[in-house]
């Protein structure tokens, strides 16, 4: 007990292996959002033609939502037509401290000339099952030639919780039985004592970031398991409709890790990836100061890495006629 009791002590000096709550459905509700609103689909949207302004990284920027609650200029059509790419992700295809005009989506148009008009649907705070929802409810319903789906690796610890207390919302949130989702259920909640220890033992949270590690090679566990099912469905859904779809890692601050495992699994469904957050391609100078998100200089690097690859890996795609 004493030699439990210092390890709990002693691993709490750890930022990382500080216990992190991990909510079941049912267990929270939904707070009210001055600039946000819950989506029963996604989790949350921006509220309808809201326009804000918010500081991060010491630079601030204006945030303006279109009649669909997407950070836009222009309403969203509701008909196909032309040729289209859709931006699916979290905060950072958002642009968050960024302007409109100098966002991944906005450069990425730029980059192409503007032969593709480009959407963009992503969220700040969204997880993996997030951009799967929002590809399937939102991205698709825009017929895009093209889906782009951008994550950093803390989206994936996004998916194990029904709960964001940052943004203060609910989300969707799946299990994996066998080889298929199902939405989690209030049943799916373990017992008093499996809660206490997930909710609160630094030595427990020790296990599972080196389990979380590991799963990056070997691609075992429930965190790589439920991630890679969703992205696999993710790529199925966007070819189901007829659409495209290349995942992108994108570069964060710290922490860069060789993903094998993803690798291996986007590999055997024929999938295209890039991995940005290499830091043997990434640039140095790309992220807000104070912040691990991007600066404008990074999100035309992301641009321009994107419209590379469009115009070199899918020539198909690049000069696809209009529906």
């Amino acid at each position: 007990m004493i030699a439990l009791a210092g390890g709990e002590f002693l691993l709490r000096f750890r930022p990382e292996l500080r216990p992190a709550r991990r909510w079941y459905v049912g267990e929270r509700t939904s707070r009210v959002s001055r600039n946000f609103e819950a989506d029963s689909l996604t989790g949350w949207r921006l509220k309808a033609h809201r326009s804000f302004v918010w500081k991060l990284g010491g630079d601030s920027a204006t945030y303006s939502s279109n009649a669909q609650g997407m950070r836009a200029a222009e309403d969203f059509p509701d008909t196909c037509g032309g040729r289209r790419i859709v931006m699916v992700g979290d905060s950072f295809f958002f642009g968050s401290g960024i302007a409109f005009e100098r966002t991944i989506g906005a450069q990425l148009a730029d980059s192409l000339s503007h032969r593709f008009n480009v959407y963009n649907v992503a969220m700040p705070g969204f997880g993996t099952d997030q951009m799967w929802m929002s590809l399937r409810h939102n991205a698709l319903a825009l017929c895009p030639d093209l889906i782009v789906v951008g994550f950093v690796d803390d989206d994936w610890n996004r998916s194990l919780t029904a709960f964001r207390t940052v943004e203060g919302m609910t989300k969707p949130t799946f299990v994996l039985e066998g080889d298929s989702l199902r939405p989690q259920r209030p049943s799916d909640k373990p017992g008093a004592l499996k809660s206490m220890v997930l909710h609160h033992s630094a030595i427990w949270r020790a296990i599972e970031v080196v389990s979380r590690r590991l799963s990056y090679r070997t691609g075992r566990g429930e965190w790589f398991g439920v991630n890679a099912a969703m992205i696999e469905a993710m790529a199925r859904d966007a070819r189901a409709k007829g659409s495209s779809i290349l995942f992108v890692r994108l570069p964060a601050r710290d922490g860069w890790r060789s993903t094998p495992a993803l690798r291996r699994t986007l590999a055997r469904i024929s999938t295209p990836y890039i991995d940005l957050a290499d830091p043997s391609v990434a640039r140095s100078d790309i992220h807000l100061p104070d912040d691990s998100h991007l600066n404008a200089l990074g999100d035309a690097y992301v641009a321009g890495k994107i419209a590379e690859w469009i115009r070199s890996a899918r020539p198909e795609t690049a000069g696809k006629s209009q529906r």
